[in-house]
């Protein structure tokens, strides 16, 4: 079978899957929970990915941030930034400091890093920690 016959190119398929990938993070955004917290869950869920699908790092990371699915996991940590109380502008900071922290923890994790679960949870944290503090001098 030729994937050709259903998509026009191979930057086409790689779309099709990173839009099934995202569409496959599990985690819970209606409940009423603080921000960090709902940041946490995402975390954990990305790495629930990415251990379900080795691969997924390097094709997430080369996404255009077009699609739908996409644009829901960014609109999300946008929201729990503002929600934490920052401004747009700096929620977009936090949020793209985020998002590649959270993707380098889960490669070091996938990868055996020392720390295992303590690494990646302890860099979480130390992540978090630091957008709360800094919330409270601003």
């Amino acid at each position: 079978m030729a994937l050709y016959r259903y998509v026009e190119s191979k930057e086409e398929l790689l779309d099709v899957v990173r839009r099934s990938l995202y569409g496959r993070l599990d985690f819970e955004t209606s409940r009423d929970i603080g921000w960090d917290d709902e940041l946490r869950e995402l975390a954990r869920a990305f790495r629930r990915l990415v251990r379900a699908h080795p691969a997924a790092p390097a094709l997430l990371a080369g996404g255009s941030g077009e699609s739908e699915e996409e644009r829901r996991i960014c609109d999300l940590m946008l929201r729990s930034f503002r929600k934490a109380g920052f401004d747009a502008a700096t929620a977009e900071v936090l949020y793209l400091q985020f998002s590649h922290f959270v993707l380098a923890l889960v490669r070091l994790d996938s990868e055996g890093s020392p720390g295992g679960n303590d690494g990646f949870e302890l860099g979480l944290e130390l992540f978090l920690g630091g957008a709360a503090a800094l919330r409270r001098e601003r």
